[in-house]
Order: structure tokens, then sequence, then C-alpha cells
């Protein structure tokens, strides 16, 4: 099939109509050959853009992801130098617990030797003042007993006739032994 003529009109002389060869078959395959040319560059520009829209939204993504990680990264930064921080705190802790053990128990030791010191101590003294007591008691030996006698009046007697000044109140007890 054969195209219409195409008319040209030139600026120079636009009362002038020029007519141009109509296209060949040659023509015709070239053209088109020129448009699927042109059909492939808009979409291989179509498809370049597309693919360099994607690479910017996962170089975005990308870039988002790496702020994530470093905050992350410092999280468990901030996280670590916190766990430090308490462990030397719990073996500060542990130091003063065992000190104040050894401490106790070195208290406890000394506590229980004073204490048995002062025990010790105290015996003694009793029985140093069980035997002062002593010294002031007397036994007498060989006094006939009677019927309802009154055993400090015997005893004041006695202490009379052995010319000793002794009065009631000096005596705390009297009781006759078996």
């Amino acid at each position: 099939m054969s195209s219409p003529p195409t008319l040209v009109v030139s600026p120079e002389n636009s009362n002038v109509a020029v007519r141009g060869k109509p296209p060949t078959k040659n023509t015709q395959d070239k053209n088109i050959h020129e448009e699927d040319s042109i059909i492939m560059e808009n979409i291989m520009s179509e498809s370049l853009d597309d693919t360099a829209m994607d690479f910017k939204l996962l170089l975005g993504e990308m870039k988002a992801i790496r702020a994530e990680m470093r905050l992350f990264r410092n999280s468990m930064t901030d996280l670590m130098t916190a766990i430090k921080m308490q462990s030397s705190r719990i073996d500060s802790i542990e130091t003063r617990i065992s000190a104040l053990e050894d401490k106790s128990k070195g208290l406890q030791r000394c506590e229980v030797s004073t204490l048995e010191e002062t025990v010790s101590q105290l015996k003694s003294q009793i029985l140093e003042r069980d035997q002062d007591l002593l010294a002031n008691d007397i036994q007498i030996a060989g006094f006939p007993e009677t019927s309802g006698e009154n055993t400090t009046h015997i005893t004041l007697a006695i202490a009379k006739k052995l010319c000793v000044d002794l009065d009631e109140r000096d005596v705390v007890s009297s009781e006759r032994t078996d």
C-alpha cells in the first residue's frame, strides 16, 4: 500500500505547497525500525528508572537499618557498661560482707574468750569470799543439847566466857547440826 503524499510547508514561503515523494517500502521498514528502537529505548529508560528507584529505596532502607544497628550497638554498649558497674558493685559488697563476717567471727571468739575469762574471775572471787566468810564461822562441839534452847544465846554465852565482846547483831545465824 502506498501512503498519500505528504505536504510540507516551509516558513519562508508559506503560500507555496511542496509535495514530497511517496514513501517507499524501504523507508517504511526504516520508520518501523526507528519506532521499535524508540519504543525499546523508552522501555529501557522506564526499566532503568524503575531499577534506579528500587535501588534508591533499597539504599534508603539500608541507611535506616544502619542507623538502627548503630542505636542497637549504643544500647548494647550502655547495657554492658551498666552490667560491669553492677558487677563491680556486687564484688565490692561481697568483699565488705566477707570482711564483716571475718570481723564478726573474730569478735565472737574474742567475746567468748573474754566472757570465759570473766566467769573464771568471778568464780575465783566467789571462792575467796566464801573463804573469807568461813573465817568468821565457828563450830562449837560437845555442848549438851537441851529442849527449847536458843542457839544464838548459847553462842553469846560461850563468847562471853572466852572474853570475846560479841553482840547479838554480830551473829548472822546459829544452828545445831547432826
